[in-house]
């Protein structure tokens, strides 16, 4: 048996949006959703008194559950893409891009170092400036369509 929650849980902990003292209350719904491992028991019991290392028993945990831990680009490719497409066919509005990316990727894509940076961008000067819209949503609309060439090949996206 798997649980959404632990992978859902796995993922933000990758991405760095899981903190310590969140990781009892994810093992708590884990054993909830009918999950049970000797780890996932001691981490659901785990409290900042406590002198065992939660990180530790998290990850002892996913292993026992048959989690694997992706990359952070997995996660972060696997979340933009839905959004990157959307662009791509005209199904998303550049205008709601930036606010739409950054929820589904749920970390920073305004950073310069990643590869939605250039697209979120687009979406910025959108809203900003509005005598030169029809050029960003092209340059947002090639944009994506170079994203989803680079999602479909193997090289890493993002840093």
């Amino acid at each position: 048996m798997t649980c959404n929650r632990l992978h859902a849980a796995a993922d933000q902990w990758v991405l760095g949006a899981l903190h310590e003292e969140d990781l009892s209350a994810v093992a708590i719904e884990a054993l909830e959703e009918g999950l049970d491992s000797p780890k996932l028991r001691m981490l659901a019991g785990w409290t900042l008194a406590s002198a065992l290392d939660p990180q530790r028993l998290f990850r002892d945990a996913l292993e026992e559950s048959g989690v694997a831990l992706r990359s952070r680009d997995q996660i972060l490719r696997e979340r933009a893409l839905p959004v990157v497409q959307a662009v791509a066919k005209n199904e998303l509005h550049v205008s709601l891009l930036a606010e739409t990316l950054n929820r589904a990727v749920g970390t920073d894509v305004t950073s310069s170092n990643s590869p939605l940076y250039s697209l979120w961008c687009y979406a910025c000067d959108f809203h900003c400036e509005e005598r030169y819209r029809t050029l960003f949503e092209d340059l947002a609309k090639k944009e994506a369509l170079t994203l989803l060439q680079r999602f479909e090949s193997a090289d890493p996206l993002f840093c």
